[in-house]
C-alpha cells in the first residue's frame, strides 16, 4: 500500500499540527526536554511510511540498515537495536552474565541515584547491586569510595551517569586496571 505524499502532507497540515512541534531547532538555543517527544513532520512521515510500506511493523528495513552501518562503523560483526535504554541495560547485563559465567549473587557496583533500570536489571539477572555513596555536586557515585566496596564477588561497575554527567573516568580506568579485566559500562 503506497500512500500519496500529498495526502500525507495534507493530513499533517490539517489533523496532526496540534501535536507536532513545528518550530525550528537551533542548537544551543532550543531547549531539549528530558522526557518529551520531539519529532518534526518529516520524522512522522518517515515513520508512517515505514509502517504502511515496510515489510515489518517494527525492526524493519530501516533498523536492519542502521544495525549494519553501526556494526561496520565500530568494527563489530553484529549489532542489535532495541526499543530503549532500559531494554539495552537488560540485554547487556544478561549477556555479560552468561558470557562471563557470573553466578547468582555476584556483585555489580552501581550508583543509588540514576535510572531505575540500572538497578532493576541487576536484580532481574539475580545479581546483587552494591551501592556507592554519591558526590552531591555531580550526583554520580563517588569513585574514591569504590575500592572499599570491591569484594571477591564483584564482577563489574555499572555506569549510568545522571543526566549525562560522567564520573571521573580516568580514575575509574585507573582503578579497573588493578581490579578488572575490561572497562566499559560494565567491568570484568
Amino acid at each position: 500500500m503506497n500512500i500519496d505524499t500529498k495526502e500525507l502532507d495534507a493530513f499533517f497540515k490539517n489533523q496532526a499540527s496540534s501535536y507536532i512541534n513545528n518550530t525550528e531547532f537551533i542548537p544551543g538555543v532550543t531547549p531539549i526536554y528530558y522526557s518529551i517527544l520531539y519529532w518534526d513532520i518529516e520524522e512522522y512521515k518517515a515513520g508512517i511510511n515505514a509502517f504502511l510500506n515496510g515489510k515489518w511493523t517494527s525492526s524493519g528495513e530501516n533498523v536492519n540498515e542502521f544495525e549494519k552501518k553501526f556494526s561496520k562503523k565500530f568494527k563489530n560483526k553484529f549489532s542489535l537495536m532495541v526499543n530503549s535504554g532500559s531494554s539495552a541495560n537488560l540485554i547487556l547485563i544478561a549477556g555479560l552474565k552468561k558470557y562471563y559465567k557470573w553466578n547468582d549473587d555476584d556483585e555489580i557496583i552501581v550508583s543509588p541515584v540514576g535510572f531505575p533500570t540500572s538497578i532493576s536489571v541487576i536484580y532481574q539477572n539475580r545479581l546483587k547491586p552494591v551501592f556507592v555513596d554519591i558526590e552531591m555536586d555531580t550526583l554520580n557515585f563517588d569513585v574514591n569510595k569504590i575500592e572499599e566496596k570491591i569484594t571477591s564477588k564483584t564482577k563489574g561497575i555499572f555506569i549510568s551517569p545522571v543526566l549525562g554527567n560522567p564520573p571521573d573516568m580516568d580514575k575509574l580506568i585507573e582503578l579497573s586496571e588493578n581490579v578488572f579485566c575490561v572497562v566499559s559500562f560494565i567491568l570484568k
